[in-house]
């Protein structure tokens, strides 16, 4: 246990001061009392950015400075990513220990650091951290991801590669996550947030005050039927990380975010439909799958019935004509 609480652990507070401050009062804190200098390092209350600016020190020392595992951990891993060194634990412990102490470290790492934006190389060893916590170990750290993206974009620092992490999980709830910033109290996360999800074109064009309401019914009507694209660069104009699968949203049926495939069994009647389906024009095939949806929507058995129908009878009945 730690004595200290983060806000008043000695070494963070000198950090306050600066970096040269804070190098020169461990220094001397080293010379004159080093197992205290030690202890404090190794203190649980210590923040990622206190060891990542007093890494150099540590290293020259590293014969006489004993470090406990999360921060031989992460200094080895800071070394993983700025020199491209490959180093692991360095005591054997099982399998699940390891993992566990891992990501334990990792997690720190971001809780403690990813508010701080010190250098290039610092933002690197956050960024990595960050995409081996979201897609290798499979955390549940998508929102606080998501809040830091907004963060570096609101201090107009590097998110690109944050940004991608989110996206390659290929899971459509990261745009709940986006829409909820578009009621922040920034201006600057609302323009961010309309801007992630600028690809929908009712979103492209709604005003500031409709954009969320906006985004929210087009969800209700799609998220089921997207597909991951693996269009990240959210500078482009052409930015679309996820598409309509349109045969799947006429269909009803519910598919893989990431291949597109169906994840309910088709029957002959929905094969029979879908090959004609994908024959129509991109426009017809929006018009009909959002027909489709909404009689699905208002009276499920009859559109079960219309979808038997050759598609000739079912676009006639869909846009208004009736069973001939």
């Amino acid at each position: 246990m730690s004595e200290f609480n983060r806000s008043d652990h000695p070494l963070n507070k000198i950090r306050e001061k600066g970096i040269k401050e804070l190098k020169k009062e461990w220094q001397t804190l080293y010379s004159t009392n080093k197992d205290y200098a030690i202890q404090l390092i190794n203190d649980q209350a210590l923040e990622f950015p206190t060891l990542f600016l007093l890494l150099h020190e540590l290293e020259v020392r590293k014969d006489s400075v004993d470090l406990n595992d999360r921060n031989q951990i992460v200094i080895n891993h800071i070394s993983n990513v700025l020199r491209g060194t490959d180093y692991g634990l360095t005591n054997e412990s099982p399998f699940h220990d390891q993992h566990d102490t891992i990501v334990t470290s990792f997690l720190w790492i971001l809780e403690t650091g990813s508010d701080s934006i010190h250098s290039i190389d610092y933002i690197q060893v956050i960024d990595s951290t960050a995409i081996q916590v979201l897609l290798t170990f499979h955390q549940d750290y998508l929102q606080q991801l998501i809040r830091l993206l907004f963060f570096r974009n609101r201090h107009k620092s590097q998110r690109h590669y944050l940004l991608w992490a989110i996206y390659e999980l290929g899971d459509p709830t990261v745009l709940l996550h986006f829409s909820n910033y578009l009621l922040s109290e920034y201006l600057t996360d609302r323009k961010y947030a309309k801007q992630l999800l600028s690809f929908i074109p009712e979103v492209q064009s709604a005003s500031a005050e409709e954009t969320f309401d906006v985004f929210v019914n087009w969800y209700e009507h799609n998220s089921p039927y997207l597909v991951y694209t693996g269009e990240t660069n959210d500078v482009s104009p052409e930015h679309h990380p996820f598409r309509i699968n349109y045969a799947a949203k006429y269909l009803g049926k519910p598919i893989s975010h990431k291949t597109g495939n169906p994840l309910l069994r088709l029957s002959s009647t929905d094969v029979r439909n879908f090959r004609y389906f994908v024959q129509l024009s991109k426009q017809e095939q929006m018009t009909l799958a959002e027909k489709s949806l909404e009689l699905r929507l208002q009276e499920r058995s009859k559109w079960k019935q219309i979808l038997t129908y050759s598609l000739q009878d079912q676009r006639l009945f869909l846009n208004g004509g009736g069973k001939p």
